[in-house]
């Protein structure tokens, strides 16, 4: 993936397509745009449909999600957690994405490091979280209209 960067005062930026806006290349921002846009060029999700850094209050703390994917109805699909490629993604990770699907009530949780992607499935009925074996499809698109 071909990613347009550029340096401003001293320091590395990226372009979000998301937001569009050049924002500071760090680790995890690298991860996060690499992430989108594989969810939009691989994984066949609507861009239009998938949030960037989304403002939230977590016990009236101000927090924002790296990535958000909404559904047709424009409610919170599946929430994504982007940490550096040094950073293992075990339960400190989880449970900060978890904290914000408290909010969201996704249907999916996502944890990636850009080397390695987790994808979790909550059951708000039964507290139960199951691991995916695979990127979830984004719903109403079919496997056909994907492969066109």
């Amino acid at each position: 993936m071909n990613f347009k960067t550029r340096t401003r005062d001293g320091k590395k930026e990226i372009l979000d397509t998301f937001r569009r806006k050049y924002v500071p290349l760090t680790p995890e921002e690298w991860v996060r745009q690499q992430f989108a846009r594989q969810l939009v060029d691989i994984y066949g999700y609507p861009q239009g449909r998938i949030g960037i850094e989304i403002s939230l209050k977590v016990n009236r703390m101000p927090m924002r999600t790296d990535v958000v994917v909404f559904d047709a109805e424009s409610q919170p699909w599946m929430v994504a957690e982007c940490k550096a490629p040094a950073t293992k993604l075990g339960h400190r990770v989880f449970e900060q994405a978890a904290r914000y699907n408290y909010q969201l009530r996704a249907s999916y949780i996502v944890l990636t490091n850009g080397k390695n992607i987790v994808c979790l499935k909550p059951d708000y009925e039964t507290g139960e979280i199951a691991m995916t074996a695979q990127m979830p499809q984004y719903p109403g698109i079919s496997e056909a209209s994907r492969a066109e």
